[in-house]
Protein backbone atom coordinates (compact mmCIF):
# COMPACT_ATOMS: atom_id res chain seq x y z
CA UNK A 1 0.00 0.00 0.00
CA UNK A 2 1.06 3.49 -0.80
CA UNK A 3 2.40 5.91 2.11
CA UNK A 4 0.48 8.85 1.61
CA UNK A 5 1.78 10.49 4.50
CA UNK A 6 4.80 11.49 1.64
CA UNK A 7 4.68 14.40 0.13
CA UNK A 8 3.14 14.27 -3.74
CA UNK A 9 3.05 16.05 -6.99
CA UNK A 10 0.15 17.46 -8.78
CA UNK A 11 -0.37 18.95 -12.27
CA UNK A 12 -3.12 21.75 -11.73
CA UNK A 13 -4.57 22.53 -15.15
CA UNK A 14 -5.58 26.13 -14.61
CA UNK A 15 -5.79 27.26 -17.90
CA UNK A 16 -3.53 30.73 -16.78
CA UNK A 17 -2.82 32.56 -20.10
CA UNK A 18 -3.00 36.47 -19.46
CA UNK A 19 -0.36 38.55 -17.41
CA UNK A 20 -3.10 38.85 -14.64
CA UNK A 21 -3.25 35.54 -14.52
CA UNK A 22 0.32 34.81 -13.81
CA UNK A 23 0.41 37.20 -11.32
CA UNK A 24 -2.09 35.45 -9.37
CA UNK A 25 -0.15 32.48 -9.26
CA UNK A 26 3.10 34.69 -7.92
CA UNK A 27 0.65 36.02 -5.33
CA UNK A 28 0.24 32.08 -3.97
CA UNK A 29 -2.87 31.30 -4.87
CA UNK A 30 -4.02 28.41 -7.68
CA UNK A 31 -7.45 27.53 -8.80
CA UNK A 32 -9.37 24.74 -10.59
CA UNK A 33 -12.83 25.89 -11.74
CA UNK A 34 -14.98 22.49 -11.76
CA UNK A 35 -18.58 25.15 -11.51
CA UNK A 36 -20.08 22.61 -8.59
CA UNK A 37 -21.91 24.17 -6.06
CA UNK A 38 -22.42 22.59 -2.27
CA UNK A 39 -18.70 20.99 -2.10
CA UNK A 40 -16.64 21.43 1.62
CA UNK A 41 -13.61 19.21 2.26
CA UNK A 42 -13.62 15.67 3.52
CA UNK A 43 -16.77 14.47 1.44
CA UNK A 44 -16.91 11.65 0.23
CA UNK A 45 -16.90 10.10 -3.47
CA UNK A 46 -20.69 9.18 -3.25
CA UNK A 47 -21.13 12.53 -2.06
CA UNK A 48 -18.90 14.61 -4.39
CA UNK A 49 -20.84 12.52 -7.53
CA UNK A 50 -24.01 13.22 -6.45
CA UNK A 51 -23.69 16.84 -6.69
CA UNK A 52 -21.56 16.74 -10.10
CA UNK A 53 -24.37 15.11 -11.52
CA UNK A 54 -26.95 18.00 -10.16
CA UNK A 55 -24.25 20.36 -11.70
CA UNK A 56 -23.45 17.88 -14.85
CA UNK A 57 -26.64 17.04 -15.98
CA UNK A 58 -26.22 16.96 -19.90
CA UNK A 59 -22.30 15.43 -19.39
CA UNK A 60 -21.38 11.97 -20.06
CA UNK A 61 -20.87 9.16 -17.71
CA UNK A 62 -16.84 9.46 -18.15
CA UNK A 63 -16.83 13.40 -17.56
CA UNK A 64 -18.99 12.77 -14.26
CA UNK A 65 -17.00 9.94 -13.11
CA UNK A 66 -13.86 11.96 -14.22
CA UNK A 67 -14.55 15.40 -12.40
CA UNK A 68 -15.62 12.91 -9.27
CA UNK A 69 -12.66 11.33 -9.06
CA UNK A 70 -10.59 15.16 -9.49
CA UNK A 71 -12.75 16.58 -7.11
CA UNK A 72 -11.92 14.15 -4.51
CA UNK A 73 -8.87 13.89 -5.04
CA UNK A 74 -8.10 18.16 -4.19
CA UNK A 75 -10.46 17.92 -1.41
CA UNK A 76 -9.02 15.49 0.15
CA UNK A 77 -5.77 14.09 -0.65
CA UNK A 78 -3.86 17.29 -1.35
CA UNK A 79 -1.88 18.71 1.58
CA UNK A 80 1.13 21.25 2.60
CA UNK A 81 4.65 20.85 1.48
CA UNK A 82 2.82 18.75 -1.74
CA UNK A 83 3.93 20.31 -5.27
CA UNK A 84 2.07 22.45 -7.80
CA UNK A 85 3.23 22.06 -11.40
CA UNK A 86 1.16 24.46 -13.76
CA UNK A 87 0.94 24.23 -17.11
CA UNK A 88 1.02 27.99 -18.26
CA UNK A 89 1.45 29.70 -21.47
CA UNK A 90 -0.86 26.97 -23.15
CA UNK A 91 1.36 24.61 -21.52
CA UNK A 92 4.90 26.01 -23.29
CA UNK A 93 6.42 26.43 -19.64
CA UNK A 94 5.93 24.87 -16.42
CA UNK A 95 5.18 27.25 -13.01
CA UNK A 96 6.57 25.16 -10.10
CA UNK A 97 4.96 25.60 -6.38
CA UNK A 98 5.25 24.47 -2.72
CA UNK A 99 1.25 23.89 -1.57
CA UNK A 100 1.13 26.00 1.73
CA UNK A 101 -2.72 25.62 2.42
CA UNK A 102 -5.47 22.88 2.19
CA UNK A 103 -8.14 23.67 -0.13
CA UNK A 104 -10.58 26.64 -0.19
CA UNK A 105 -13.68 26.35 -1.74
CA UNK A 106 -16.29 28.98 -3.13
CA UNK A 107 -19.85 28.77 -3.37
CA UNK A 108 -19.46 28.71 -7.43
CA UNK A 109 -17.20 25.29 -7.24
CA UNK A 110 -13.71 27.47 -7.64
CA UNK A 111 -11.10 25.16 -5.70
CA UNK A 112 -8.40 27.63 -4.34
CA UNK A 113 -4.90 26.02 -3.07
CA UNK A 114 -2.56 28.49 -0.99
CA UNK A 115 0.90 27.79 -2.67
CA UNK A 116 4.72 29.33 -2.54
CA UNK A 117 6.06 30.18 -6.22
CA UNK A 118 9.57 28.19 -6.48
CA UNK A 119 10.07 28.52 -9.87
CA UNK A 120 8.63 29.82 -12.90
CA UNK A 121 8.68 29.72 -16.99
CA UNK A 122 10.52 26.41 -16.55
CA UNK A 123 10.92 25.36 -20.11
CA UNK A 124 9.05 21.92 -21.34
CA UNK A 125 12.86 20.64 -22.33
CA UNK A 126 13.81 20.72 -18.45
CA UNK A 127 11.92 18.11 -18.45
CA UNK A 128 12.03 14.44 -19.21
CA UNK A 129 9.11 13.01 -21.50
CA UNK A 130 7.82 10.75 -19.22
CA UNK A 131 6.91 13.89 -16.58
CA UNK A 132 5.69 15.61 -20.21
CA UNK A 133 3.25 13.16 -21.08
CA UNK A 134 1.74 13.93 -17.37
CA UNK A 135 1.75 17.52 -17.64
CA UNK A 136 -0.32 16.67 -21.43
CA UNK A 137 -3.50 14.64 -19.87
CA UNK A 138 -6.65 16.13 -20.08
CA UNK A 139 -7.76 16.44 -16.84
CA UNK A 140 -7.39 19.33 -14.93
CA UNK A 141 -5.61 17.92 -11.82
CA UNK A 142 -4.29 14.72 -11.67
CA UNK A 143 -1.10 13.25 -9.40
CA UNK A 144 2.00 13.28 -10.98
CA UNK A 145 4.24 10.25 -9.76
CA UNK A 146 6.02 7.59 -12.03
CA UNK A 147 9.04 6.57 -12.29
CA UNK A 148 10.29 8.66 -8.58
CA UNK A 149 8.76 12.17 -10.55
CA UNK A 150 8.08 14.56 -6.74
CA UNK A 151 12.11 13.51 -6.25
CA UNK A 152 12.79 15.02 -9.71
CA UNK A 153 10.62 17.52 -10.12
CA UNK A 154 11.71 19.34 -6.36
CA UNK A 155 15.09 18.86 -7.82
CA UNK A 156 14.11 21.01 -11.23
CA UNK A 157 12.07 23.15 -8.55
CA UNK A 158 15.06 23.74 -6.19
CA UNK A 159 16.85 25.26 -9.88
CA UNK A 160 18.87 21.48 -10.76
CA UNK A 161 19.26 20.66 -14.11
CA UNK A 162 17.30 17.74 -15.17
CA UNK A 163 17.89 14.99 -13.00
CA UNK A 164 17.48 11.64 -14.63
CA UNK A 165 14.65 8.97 -14.25
CA UNK A 166 15.26 6.10 -11.35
Amino acid sequence: MENLTKNRAWKIRSNYQSPQDIDRLRSGLVTVVYEVSGLRLSMSRVDIEKIVRQSYKSSTEKRISAHTGQIYRLLNEVKAGDLAVVPVNKGNSILLGRITETVQISGSGVISLGMTLLREGVSLKEFDQDLRYSFMAIMKFCEIRRNNAFSRLEKIAQGSNKPLCS
